[in-house]
């Protein structure tokens, strides 16, 4: 798994999408953030 990350941002690399594939990143990670400051407390609610 380690070998085929390591490949992939290698090829990202090589075709110059270096810039797009970190926005994305970031876009995802900042969403991942966002769904579990709301879903965390929405599940506390829910289960009382």
């Amino acid at each position: 798994m380690g070998i085929s990350a390591f490949i992939s941002l290698i090829l990202i690399g090589a075709i110059g999408a270096w810039s797009e594939a970190m926005i994305t990143l970031a876009l995802v990670l900042t969403s991942l953030l966002f769904c579990l400051i709301i879903g965390l407390p929405l599940r506390d609610m829910a289960c009382t």
